[in-house]
């Protein structure tokens, strides 16, 4: 009994202090200290790989990189120990037993490949990963399924993730290229595809399998890093403001 009362003077006492070191009131202190605490149980249940990849297996969801390994090029890899990666990140459910959002940071990473389709964002706001050093972002044969929805026929390709050291929107720039997959396209509502400025490398194929599409980008001609016969035949409209 004396124990357990020691125990729960003794974080009263951490939780006053943070307070006082952090200028908040008692009930933020409070959710703060339990939140540190939650995130020190869950990431004791992650795993990790000889490579360096953090991650936690949910039984319904599946496989969830949880961190990077320290490096500054960095391919998302399909399959870990035989379960396909599906996510970046996590939101708990609880009858886990835990409270938040988990996302994934990377302060280090400038090159980031993806070869497969994947949610990037697990945690509930897309502002939990971040890559604040980000400088290329590569999808080979799955950039269909990373574009932002601009309506119910209009899609666009781009990618923002915000530093957390000054909050401003960091735009890499970003390679589509062709390997050996075909191209998923599943949005036969969409007539519009619009491609951002970021968008500096396409191969030739990358666009295979789309039709009935009509292109729109800022560029006034086509760039010296997107390959001739890129679009696929598809109309294209130069100049167009997004």
């Amino acid at each position: 009994m004396k124990r357990k009362i020691f125990a729960v003077c003794l974080v009263i006492i951490i939780v006053v202090s943070c307070c006082m070191l952090c200028g908040c009131n008692f009930k933020e202190g409070w959710d703060n200290f339990w939140a540190i605490f939650a995130q020190d149980s869950f990431s004791s249940q992650w795993k990790k790989t000889e490579d360096g990849f953090s991650y936690y297996v949910d039984d319904e969801i599946g496989l969830c990189i949880m961190a990077f390994p320290g490096e500054e090029e960095v391919t998302i890899p399909e399959y870990i120990d035989g379960k396909k990666v599906v996510q970046l990140g996590y939101k708990d459910k609880p009858s886990i037993g835990f409270s938040g959002d988990y996302g994934v940071r990377s302060n280090c990473i400038k090159k980031l490949t993806i070869t497969h389709e994947m949610n990037l964002y697990g945690a509930s706001n897309k502002s939990y990963t971040e890559f604040n050093t980000l400088e290329e972002l590569v999808f080979i044969d799955c950039w269909t399924a990373y574009v932002y929805e601009i309506s119910n026929s209009t899609v666009r390709i781009d990618f923002a993730t915000q530093n957390e050291s000054n909050w401003k929107w960091v735009h890499p720039e970003i390679h589509l290229l062709k390997g050996e997959k075909d191209i998923n396209w599943d949005k036969p509502n969409v007539d519009t595809i619009e491609i951002s400025e970021c968008v500096t490398v396409i191969e030739k194929g990358a666009f295979d399998g789309i039709e009935n599409v009509t292109i729109k980008t800022p560029y006034q001609t086509k760039p010296e890093g997107w390959a001739d016969g890129w679009n696929n035949g598809l109309p294209v409209e130069w100049g167009v403001e997004l």
